[in-house]
């Protein structure tokens, strides 16, 4: 797709939490790329085109629809920190077109305190074309409300010069913490890092 990366600090690293902003099905492709890591999805998403597949290769914890309010998705998420595998999930638990994530659930962050395993942000920001006055994210990237994926991959395949910046923020520690204060403290660092980022790709 021909997309380049800016990357800043050290990704996660195995037995850990990394808890991102959504923005769109590439976030997956993007940050698996970066990261050895098991990805947290709902179940069709194994189910489409292109994405799916790249999802069942990376080991995804697929959860049914609603897992998110019960203890199944939790104990999936502890299992396979226990086994040292990295997790990363995406808390809004929907895509967001704007560039600051809106609010994080912190149900999923339970397993990380429960385990004492680490939880680090990630931001991930699509940079705006060069010669525009849009600000945020790239006006095309953004997948949400009724928009049609196969529609969607077309657009963003065509795009040439997609420039994106993923920063690793600091780790909290998991162990001793509440899970609200956690999620929170998780989505205000991955803010700072979005509004630090540069607006446009480099000339």
């Amino acid at each position: 797709m021909g997309i380049r990366l800016r990357i800043n600090g050290i990704p996660p690293a195995t037995g850990a939490l990394g808890v991102a902003n959504h923005v769109s099905w590439l976030d997956i492709i993007v940050l698996g790329s970066l990261v050895d890591a098991a990805f947290v999805s709902k179940t069709e998403v194994g189910d489409w085109p292109l994405v799916g597949r790249f999802a069942r290769h990376t080991g995804t914890v697929f959860l049914p629809r609603g897992a998110y309010r019960t203890g199944e998705a939790g104990e999936r998420l502890h299992e396979a920190m226990a086994e040292g595998r990295c997790v990363v999930l995406f808390p809004e638990a929907t895509t967001n077109a704007d560039l600051a994530p809106s609010r994080f659930h912190g149900r999923l962050f339970a397993p990380a305190i429960d385990g004492g395993y680490p939880v680090q942000p990630i931001a991930v920001h699509y940079l705006p074309p060069a010669d525009s006055t849009e600000t945020g994210h790239h006006p095309y990237v953004p997948w949400v409300g009724d928009a049609d994926l196969v529609s969607h991959f077309l657009t963003l395949f065509r795009l040439e010069g997609l420039e994106v910046t993923v920063t690793f923020c600091e780790p909290h520690p998991g162990d001793g913490r509440d899970r609200r204060g956690l999620a929170e403290d998780s989505r205000r660092a991955i803010v700072a890092a979005l509004e630090g980022s540069p607006e446009k790709p480099a000339a």
